[in-house]
């Protein structure tokens, strides 16, 4: 092995010149050290595009597609080779346990490396590359890019592979108690999204961590993101508690906070700064005091399981789903046709094929009723707050304030 190798080899040290070197790619400018495993990396993770997806970081390639990053994020205990937990978090995915531990962007890599059994789509059986091909993952099952009913994410596929997302795909939990949706489900290979009202579905088991989430989710919207987003939070929330109980109620609830917030910024653009809902990344896990790796790996969980992609109709804001181009685009007669430009008349016919789920008119009013009750919601929440802190009496008790609710007050009596 020739000196340079093992400079990178044995470490962040260059052999020649004996300063701090990057033991992913050899650098010895702008470095710092992992917070994982303490060993010197590029402190490049600002250069990094959120939600672009690019491998540009030696920073974050090492904290977010290794062992030892998902280790550290997942506060196991002991040394990451060995831990029984981190291999469980994978045991559906065998294919990226071992690629997590034996890529170019590990220090050190695996010493003995599980049986991997292949991985085929659910519908055609072609096999999948968890580590390099594009698939879909809905309700535990694997769909590759050729057999999944809706545009898959960063993927850049012809436009004449476009399939229509069916009409039930589209119908989000804004709507629950709409009866136009009764007769509408969202299909079986992917998660239900409940709405916020639906608490007494939650599960005792992870009760408590609803009340914490509901906390947390609360106070992000009023004073990060605004009310609106943070209902849709709630709904993936309640869906969460709901749909898995065992995983929500694992590790710290700042880490899911965080996960849920940026999961639902995919969806719907938090990170455009051109929009008045820009929130950015580093808001997102730092206001629930949470760290960047383990958000995103909550946010990576609650995508591969809910199936969620940007622009995603049944995640989307109401105010975000009505200029959806996803719900209002069909082909015909091999044309793109964007629906929401048509006549009422014209929409009411693609209603009827189950093109559309009503027309643009009607989505519209729905969605304008929404962010009215949303309102309300909040203002009443509002004026019921100001109400308590009136019936607040401050007495003073040895130099210091006593505070009694009126409630108290007559107990004191």
């Amino acid at each position: 092995m020739g000196l340079k190798k093992l400079g990178k080899k044995m470490g962040t040290v260059n052999a020649f010149d004996e300063k701090p070197a990057c033991f992913i790619c050899g650098s010895t400018e702008n470095l710092t050290k992992t917070e994982c495993c303490g060993h010197w990396i590029c402190d490049d993770e600002s250069e990094y595009v959120p939600f672009s997806y690019q491998s540009n970081s030696c920073y974050r390639n090492h904290r977010k597609y290794t062992l030892c990053g998902h280790h550290h994020a997942e506060e196991h205990k002991g040394h990451w080779k060995n831990c029984k937990k981190c291999k469980d978090d994978f045991k559906n995915q065998m294919e990226v346990y071992v690629d997590f531990g034996t890529n170019e962007y590990n220090y050190e890599t695996l010493d003995r490396i599980p049986e991997i059994k292949p991985t085929f789509c659910s519908k055609c059986k072609r096999k999948i590359n968890l580590t390099q091909d594009v698939y879909a993952m809905q309700g535990g099952k694997y769909i590759c890019e050729f057999c999944t009913d809706t545009p898959l994410p960063f993927s850049l596929k012809d436009p004449s592979d476009l399939k229509h997302l069916r009409p039930e795909d589209v119908l989000s939990a804004v709507f629950a108690d709409d009866d136009d949706f009764d007769d509408y489900d969202i299909g079986e290979d992917r998660p239900a999204r409940f709405s916020y009202t639906d608490v007494d579905m939650v599960p005792q088991k992870s009760l408590y961590r609803f009340e914490e989430l509901y906390d947390m989710l609360d106070q992000f919207g009023e004073k990060v993101s605004g009310m609106e987003f943070a209902f849709t939070c709630m709904d993936l929330m309640v869906s969460l508690c709901i749909q898995y109980p065992d995983e929500i109620c694992r590790g710290n609830t700042k880490g899911w906070a965080a996960g849920i917030v940026h999961a639902l910024g995919i969806v719907n653009f938090l990170n455009d700064k051109s929009l008045d809902t820009y929130v950015p990344v580093s808001d997102m896990y730092g206001f629930f005091g949470a760290s960047n790796s383990t958000m995103l790996s909550r946010s990576k969980f609650i995508r591969d399981e809910f199936g969620m992609y940007p622009m995603d109709p049944l995640w989307s804001m109401p105010s975000v789903l009505l200029e959806n181009p996803l719900l209002w685009t069909v082909e015909i007669n091999g044309i793109f046709v964007d629906l929401s430009q048509k006549s009422d008349e014209e929409q009411k016919k693609a209603v009827a094929q189950g093109l559309i789920p009503m027309t643009y008119k009607d989505l519209k009013n729905k969605i304008q009723s929404q962010l009215t009750q949303i309102k309300e919601i909040c203002d009443q929440e509002r004026a019921e707050l100001e109400a308590e802190n009136k019936i607040i009496i401050e007495t003073q008790d040895k130099g210091s304030t006593i505070k009694f609710t009126d409630h108290q007050k007559k107990k004191k009596k």
